[in-house]
């Protein structure tokens, strides 16, 4: 993972995250068959996926191309964050959290993370638990396909933290 990339998951992280699950979403959009492993076509176009996404999987995909979400206080949603260089691709997961002003005990938990390759409008990562196949949509801007043979995808997403929250007791 690239010193950029950590850097910039450090701030994520401290600005909080979020995520938006499948039941949380009404509207359904059509579904896409995973990527085949041969099919490169359309490898002349450019798109960045850097950033955050909301994830899913089943017909629950949202129809709109990103979304804002507005959690409340103290909460910091799930979130699954992309950094591309090239064709080059990096993912790390972030658990859901709450700010409870008492750290937990036990060790420290990192997230989760994969890296992978951008070929075409194909999108492979990989990671010993978690293998992603996926395909990006130019139309929608979205990410379908399957995690570990499942169906998958992934909406681009902003959080807006709301202000004058208090600190955790």
């Amino acid at each position: 993972m690239t010193a950029t990339f950590a850097a910039g998951l450090s701030v994520i992280l401290a600005a909080g995250c979020a995520s938006h699950t499948a039941s949380a979403v009404a509207a359904a959009a059509p579904s896409v068959a995973p990527p085949a492993a041969d099919d490169t076509a359309a490898s002349d176009q450019r798109f960045d996926l850097s950033g955050e996404w909301a994830t899913g999987s089943g017909s629950a995909e949202p129809e709109a191309q990103s979304f804002t979400l507005r959690p409340q206080c103290l909460h910091h949603p799930a979130a699954w964050i992309l950094e591309q260089t090239g064709d080059s691709v990096d993912a790390i997961v972030i658990p859901e959290s709450f700010d409870q002003g008492v750290a937990q005990k036990g060790p420290l938990r990192l997230p989760s993370s994969a890296r992978g390759k951008v070929s075409g409008l194909n999108v492979t990562l990989d990671e010993p638990n978690a293998h992603y196949r996926l395909r990006y949509d130019p139309e929608t801007g979205h990410l379908r396909g399957t995690l570990n043979g499942q169906p998958f995808w992934a909406v681009r997403q902003e959080v807006v933290q709301p202000g004058g929250c208090l600190p955790p007791p």
